[in-house]
């Protein structure tokens, strides 16, 4: 990066980047849906089947795709599993959209629920570091805290 003074203007020349080359690898064969994407700490990617369609998301199990590529269901009796993220505890926090909650997976794969009043069309989901949630709501365009005691 050059930078010169030209009468009293500050210029500013950055040099081109060469285009880098892209690769983009389908991973797992096709599903009716998808909904939020997590990898867990040993690189299994999990991804919550939404259901058929925006219209219809009626998907009820989370699916794994393991490093070597072998889809399996990883767990299910979610209601429209939409997005999903991994706090701090370890566990797994999965948004239910079409039953207006957030599930819990503990590492063991228990299912239980962890918030069930008070959302609107969970969609999307996020954990800072304290392990707060942040849930995007589409039934009512709002982003809710819920703490780590579920409140």
């Amino acid at each position: 990066m050059n930078i010169r003074k030209l009468t009293g203007l500050m210029v500013l020349v950055i040099g081109c980047v060469p285009a880098f080359s892209q690769t983009v690898t389908t991973i797992s064969p096709s599903m009716s849906a998808s909904g939020g994407i997590s990898i867990d700490k040993i690189g299994n990617v999990l991804v919550a089947d939404y259901g058929d369609a925006l219209a219809n998301a009626n998907g009820t199990a989370i699916r794994k795709i393991s490093k070597e590529g072998i889809l399996s269901v990883y767990a299910t009796g979610f209601q429209g599993a939409s997005g999903n993220t991994f706090a701090p505890d370890g566990n797994l926090y999965q948004c239910n959209i079409a039953g207006n909650s957030i599930s819990r997976v503990s590492p063991s794969v228990s299912v239980t629920t962890f918030v069930s009043t008070g959302l609107s069309s969970p969609v999307g989901i996020i954990s800072d570091t304290s392990g707060n949630l942040f849930v995007a709501n589409c039934g009512n365009n709002t982003i809710q805290k819920v703490t780590r005691s579920g409140v």
